[in-house]
């Protein structure tokens, strides 16, 4: 049986000599198809499993294995391999979705495949990564609260974000959390309820992003027993 899936290639394992295991993410899905000879010189495939590439695949369905058939790419990301911020946010968010995210492909594949055309366009690559986090983070099962206070419900006078307790504080509970910048609150509410068609609607300050992404990562480690996300490191690296 023929299976035709549209998808994003998340990554790309080398198989014995010539071949590759594709992981792709689809609007339903995260799934795997072994790509025979695709990293022989005149495969006829080989674009369309590239990684980060938005392509077409038919699949051959055998004994619960999947086995490419024909690729076609649709659209390569090609800028993406020329800016090292844009390359390391994708990494990061690729290695966020196959870790943490497990059901919700359909609202999570339009913000990865709309940020990959954004970041192609060059918007800013700190506000759509802190975006991406703050979507998994909504979809993973262990939500944060961008809306009222996570203890009373009041939406007046929020002056905290606690990661412990699940969101946003008012004056009246921030207890010992020190007060935020009014600045990073309005932006950790903007990342959680900007949709993924409005990806370009407002570039976030760096240093606010910065802390999202690094908060929102160190959250969902915690939250999944994961120690770290090894692509992390490769996002910082040069910006301090």
């Amino acid at each position: 049986m023929d299976i035709n899936v549209q998808g994003i290639v998340l990554k790309q394992v080398h198989y014995k000599e010539k071949d590759c295991m594709i992981t792709l993410l689809t609007e339903n899905k995260i799934m795997s198809f072994l790509a025979r000879g695709i990293l022989s010189p005149n495969s006829k495939n080989a674009s369309s499993c590239l990684q980060y590439n938005l392509s077409e695949f038919t699949l051959s369905e055998k004994n619960s294995h999947l086995t490419l058939k024909q690729g076609k790419s649709i659209h390569t990301f090609k800028n993406l391999y020329e800016n090292l911020d844009n390359i390391s946010c994708v990494s990061l968010m690729s290695e966020a979705t196959l870790k943490f995210i497990d059901e919700a492909y359909e609202v999570i594949y339009p913000y990865f495949k709309n940020i990959l055309f954004s970041l192609e366009e060059g918007f800013d690559s700190a506000t759509l990564l802190a975006i991406y986090l703050a979507q998994i983070i909504k979809y993973s099962g262990y939500k944060l609260e961008y809306d009222s206070c996570v203890e009373c419900g009041t939406k007046k006078d929020i002056v905290s974000i606690s990661y412990s307790s699940g969101g946003f504080l008012c004056k009246n509970c921030v207890n010992n959390n020190s007060f935020f910048a009014p600045s990073l609150l309005k932006s950790f509410r903007y990342v959680f309820m900007i949709s993924s068609s409005s990806l370009k609607h407002y570039v976030l300050n760096k240093n606010d992003s910065y802390s999202l992404i690094k908060n929102f990562s160190s959250y969902l480690c915690d939250s999944f027993g994961e120690k770290e996300l090894k692509s992390l490191d490769m996002y910082f690296c040069g910006k301090f």
